[in-house]
């Protein structure tokens, strides 16, 4: 069973790497927020970042799929935030095949202009600047038990 905080912080410990791809990539495959469109993969130290864009009145309970993750099952903690993203939720201890992974999910601030590194087309980022459209980032970091 997995641990779901909403309003907690954003995971970034992480997932190791093998000589040919991150440990967990096939659980970030998995990752899916219906209505958004994937506009940026890559990684942060040993995870794997994905950022989104869709609308911004979307539930995200109802959009966000990640096997093992539900925001329904959570109790609300305090909000964080950071100098970009408020965190929304997360996510740790999530069994995926022979991986343990972590998910967290933050919201570029409202104000805050996209960076270009976010891969938006120009409508995208004209549609974020005025708040119909919202940028998400989700944080996956998995690892295998030690032998």
């Amino acid at each position: 069973m997995a641990i779901v905080t909403l309003l907690g912080l954003s995971m970034t410990a992480g997932c190791g790497e093998t000589p040919t791809e991150p440990v967990g990539s096939a659980y970030v495959d998995e990752v899916k927020i219906s209505g958004f469109r994937l506009s940026d993969r890559y990684q942060r130290a040993e995870d794997t970042v994905l950022t989104f864009v869709g609308p911004s009145r979307t539930d995200l309970a109802d959009a966000v799929t990640a096997p093992g993750f539900d925001f329904r099952g959570s109790s609300p903690s305090s909000p964080t935030s950071g100098p970009l993203f408020e965190f929304l939720a997360e996510a740790y201890g999530i069994k995926f095949r022979d991986m343990k992974c972590r998910v967290g999910i933050a919201r570029l601030k409202a104000g805050v202009d996209p960076l270009e590194t976010m891969h938006l087309t120009a409508e995208e980022a004209a549609s974020v600047r005025n708040s119909s459209s919202v940028v998400l980032e989700v944080t996956v970091g998995c690892s295998q038990p030690a032998p």
